[in-house]
This record gives structure tokens, sequence and C-alpha cells, in this order.
């Protein structure tokens, strides 16, 4: 393999680089990168990926991902011109090499011979051994190799998704609820019914403008005059490219551009363009699917919820399937394991978070742990000091109203039990929000609806609330 000193030198001796970067810049609509170029001429010597990594001193998925969100697809594209009678679209070649060896038959290569003529045909849309399909994009990709039965949430998402044809599908819940995992379970069983996937996290917050820059590019749009564009210019532009392509794009983690400290459903300041997005996403007319996560819900996506071209979902801990976390830590008791999963409301997270306590601190006895009498939050309580300081002054003294009651309240009682002054209307507004945010219980006897909170919240209200 050549130093890192004389990057891929062989290729200029080889091959026909002038002519090759200007086509693809063609194909491209735009010059290659110098980084582009470098990654082509390792390709063009034979080096795999990952060799082509070593020598430019890049992590190996720094160069897959640029690969497969460009390179491979600007060759695809002079290729498909170059050879559409030569090629077929019936068979596939899970190898990298296909690289040099059809830019040879398309007549790139200098020294005749030089490269070994391909012995099968390539289809464009390649799935190649360690490379991600160029048709997808992940900025992260949730492992779940170990996923608990949701099949019924899963066929009813399929349905929203593929047979209803919903623009926008909103999933909320808790954190730990198991949000992510789901959105990307349905991800892998619906994807091949897509032109493409882009899977993107907003944890890190990137502005809305460096977003939609990012996902242009992938797609291979990106506008010419971008740096004069507003947002809502590129929103439109977005829109028009799923008017003609069905693609699913997955947004998770977008509580992380809601705001803190007031009601639920608005935009932290400089991330409103994301309000406008989605909004956008779910009202005008597309072929394409959006799927979000987050915490809690939004006003908009609720408003609609009912309605065919935007779902909501609240996610809700597991049932049946919940054993199998507590038979992973080897718990003892089984007849007591329906118990700790109603008190924890299945939440996948803090079943986890508890299975471990009770095998670390009582050799995984669950009756030894029920004896304590004593609901144990152990590490979740991070998870929710997160979300609890998401919360607007008024609705902290709500939730610590009803974790402090014995029993759940009618909205009268709510009102008696809070020291601030507000009408009806306006605490019907705090309990939706608290609803959207997935922390109230309700029950209903007698005509009468009452509140509470879910057990995990209630004791951390208790314990932090006031």
């Amino acid at each position: 393999m050549a130093s890192s000193g004389g990057k891929f030198a062989e290729a200029a001796q080889q091959w026909n680089l002038g002519q090759l970067y200007q086509d693809l810049g063609v194909a491209k609509g735009k010059k290659l990168t110098r980084t582009e170029m470098e990654y082509l001429r390792g390709l063009l010597c034979s080096y795999s990926p990952g060799e082509i990594a070593d020598v430019c001193k890049v992590e190996p998925a720094t160069v897959s991902t640029a690969l497969s969100r460009g390179l491979y697809r600007y060759i695809e594209n002079l290729l498909e011109s170059r050879l559409r009678q030569q090629l077929s679209k019936a068979s596939q070649v899970k190898n990298w090499n296909w690289v040099p060896q059809l830019l040879a038959r398309a007549g790139y290569c200098l020294q005749q011979g030089a490269t070994e003529q391909p012995k099968v045909s390539v289809p464009f849309a390649m799935k190649l051994d360690g490379i991600p399909d160029a048709n997808e994009s992940w900025d992260s990709k949730p492992d779940i190799s170990v996923f608990y039965d949701r099949n019924d949430e899963i066929a009813l998402l399929k349905q929203w998704a593929l047979t209803e044809r919903c623009r926008s599908i909103v999933l909320y819940g808790l954190g730990g609820i198991g949000k992510t995992s789901l959105a990307a379970k349905l991800t892998l069983e619906i994807k091949d019914e897509f032109e493409c996937l882009i899977w993107r996290s907003l944890r890190n917050q990137p502005p809305v403008q460096v977003f939609l820059t990012d996902i242009f590019e992938f797609l291979n749009c990106l506008p010419a005059d971008q740096c004069l564009q507003t947002t809502s210019d590129k929103i439109s532009k977005l829109i028009s490219y799923f008017q003609q392509h069905r693609c699913l794009l997955v947004l998770d983690d977008v509580q992380a551009v809601l705001s803190s400290g007031e009601l639920s459903g608005h935009y932290q300041p400089g991330f409103e363009g994301y309000g406008e997005l989605l909004r956008r996403l779910e009202e005008e007319t597309h072929q394409s699917c959006v799927v979000l996560t987050s915490w809690e819900n939004f006003r908009r996506a609720s408003r609609v919820s009912n309605s065919t071209s935007a779902r909501s979902y609240r996610v809700e801990g597991l049932g049946e399937a919940a054993k199998s976390i507590l038979a992973n830590e080897k718990l003892l008791d089984e007849n007591l394991w329906d118990e700790l999963i109603s008190a924890y409301r299945g939440n996948p997270l803090a079943l986890r978070v508890i299975a471990v306590s009770i095998q670390e601190l009582f050799g995984g006895s669950v009756t030894e742990f029920l004896e304590q009498n004593t609901f144990f939050l152990g590490d979740l309580e991070y998870s929710l000091h997160q979300q609890f300081e998401r919360l607007s002054s008024i609705e902290k003294e709500v939730t610590t109203c009803l974790a402090l009651a014995e029993h759940a309240l009618k909205v009268s009682e709510i009102l008696e039990g809070i020291t601030s002054q507000i009408s009806t209307s306006e605490l019907l507004k705090i309990l939706t929000s608290l609803e959207r945010r997935s922390l109230l219980e309700k029950t209903r006897s007698n005509n009468v609806t009452k509140f509470t909170l879910q057990p995990t919240v209630t004791k951390y209200a208790k314990k932090y609330g006031q």
C-alpha cells in the first residue's frame, strides 16, 4: 500500500483523471471537492474505503459516509449515461472493486488491460459490503439488535406511513420509553418503499439552515445561490423535491429545538425555522413521509392528529415483553415481575435501571426489593431531571400538587391545591401541556375525570418539585 506521503500517485499514471474529474463534475452539477478527488484516486488504485481512510488519516466512517452520500452516486449517474446498454439492473456486486472496473469499461483507463474488466453486470442502486446504501443517510444509527415486541405499534405505524401515506408521524413519550428504537425498527421495515432514507438527530441542535443544506447535499440538489436563499425558500425547495420523489425523513430528538420554561410546543429562539419546516411538511401536499420522535407532542401535530396527513402516537411502556428485560438480568421471583413492571409502567429504561440495581443490591431478589416498600429511581433520576427542567414554573407547581396528593384529583381540587391564582381555562392549558409531555395519567369514574402522575414522575416531583 502506498505511503501517506504519496497518496494514490499511481492513479495519475493509469487514469485520465482530468477528463474523469470534468465528467463527474457534470454528473454532480458542480466541481468535485479536493477530498472527493482524493477518495476517487484511492478507489481507482483499488484501495478499499478502509485503506483510503488509513492513508488519509481519517476515520473509516468518514470515508464511507462521503462515498455513499456523494461520489458513488455521481459515478452511477455517469455510468448510466455511458453504459446504459451494457449494464443490467438485475444483478448485484457486493464489492467496492466495481468502481475501477466499470470506469475502465467506460474508457477512462489509459493503460489497456491495466484494470480487469468486470465479469458481472452491476446495478445502479448498489448495496456494498461495509458501505451504507447510497440511497440512505444516517447521522447516527440506533442499535436495535435487541428490540422488544411492539408488533401492534409497528403494524399501526406501517399502515399510517404506507397505506394512508401520512406526511407526518410524531412519536412522543417519556425519555427511555423506546421512541427512537421504535422509529428505527419502523424505518428499517419500510425504507424499501421509498426512493431514499434520511435519518437525522436534532440532539446537537443544528441551525435549520445548516440542517437544510446537509439534506440538499445528500439529495444532490444544493441550490446554486444557497447563500442568498431564505429559510422559507429552502423549505419550499425541499417540499418541491418531496413532491417529485418519495423520501423517508426521520428526525430524532426534536425536543432539543423546543423551548424550556414555558408550556409545550414552542421553539427556542433562533430555531423557529424548524417550526415552519415541520408545519409545512405536515400541511403542504407531497408524497414523502416525515417521522419525528420527541419527549413532547407539538401543538401543530396534535391539532391535526386525527387527519390522514399527520398523526401523533404516544409511545407507552412495554407489556408482557418487558419480562425479557428482567430475564436478561436474571432476576428471581418471576411471579412478582408483573408487579414490578406495573410499578414502572413498563418503561424499558426504568426497568433496566431497576433490574441492575436489584441484581447488585439484593442478588436479583424481587421479593426483597419489594419488601423495602419504596419506589427507587436510581440512575433514572437524571433522565427525569432533564424532563422536569423543561417545565414552566406553573407546570412544576401543578405536578408537585399532584405528586403530594394521596389520590387522583379533579380540576377543582387542583385549583384548590396550588398557591397560584389561575382560572380554570388556564389550568386546562397547563394540563394539556403536561399531557403532551406524557407526564399525566387520567382516570374516569362516575363521569368525572381525575388526574395524577406517572409513578416515576410522582417520586421525582415529591423529592425535587417543591
